[in-house]
């Protein structure tokens, strides 16, 4: 004969450690912490654009990415777009492209861009932009960009302050390299040059 027996076992719930847990928590957010930071220092920088002087390449209140490796490792280019701390005022950031690099001669001359005796090459910008001289780089006057330093001029050129006004920057202010926009999303680009 078959005898069925039912038994039910009861066992004790395993004793939650809340202080293990809260301790869990708070080494991930130390850590989450100190990776953004760390990140945040070497590698990248979120920035809001402010103000129309890189207009129509960025525009007011776009959010962007600035990466800060390559400028480490490699010198700016002409055309490159660029992040960098005012020669005048070093708490501010300005946002600029590379218009000329040391030991090029710039000459602004009949709205154009000269560099080395050849127009700068310019596709960002419509053809009727006409660039005009500032109080440091003026018209009609060669300037010869010194060691370390750039030529770092506005895609506005109506409406920026840049090397034609405060001179030369040099490489120790640069801080990164506009790398994308990704704010709002229906802007969301990488940055070319």
């Amino acid at each position: 004969m078959f005898t069925a027996t039912n038994t039910t076992k009861i066992t004790n719930m395993p004793k939650i450690n809340i202080i293990k847990i809260l301790l869990d928590f708070f080494e991930m957010v130390f850590v989450g912490t100190a990776v953004f930071f760390l990140i945040y220092i070497f590698v990248g920088q979120l920035l809001i654009v402010t103000g129309d002087s890189m207009d129509p390449t960025f525009k007011d209140g776009e959010q962007i990415l600035a990466e800060k490796v390559s400028v480490k490792v490699e010198n700016p280019k002409p055309g490159q777009v660029v992040v960098f701390k005012h020669p005048l005022n070093q708490n501010r950031l300005l946002i600029k492209r590379v218009g000329a690099v040391e030991d090029d001669i710039i000459l602004i001359s009949n709205g154009k861009i000269l560099v080395n005796g050849k127009t700068l090459d310019e596709p960002y910008l419509g053809a009727d932009i006409i660039t005009k001289g500032g109080r440091y780089i003026i018209d009609g006057v060669s300037f010869k960009v010194p060691k370390n330093s750039y030529v770092l001029i506005g895609d506005n050129r109506e409406e920026s302050s840049d090397s034609r006004d405060f001179g030369p920057v040099s490489k120790d202010l640069i801080i990164g390299k506009a790398l994308l926009v990704y704010y709002p999303l229906t802007h969301f680009r990488v940055v070319l040059r």
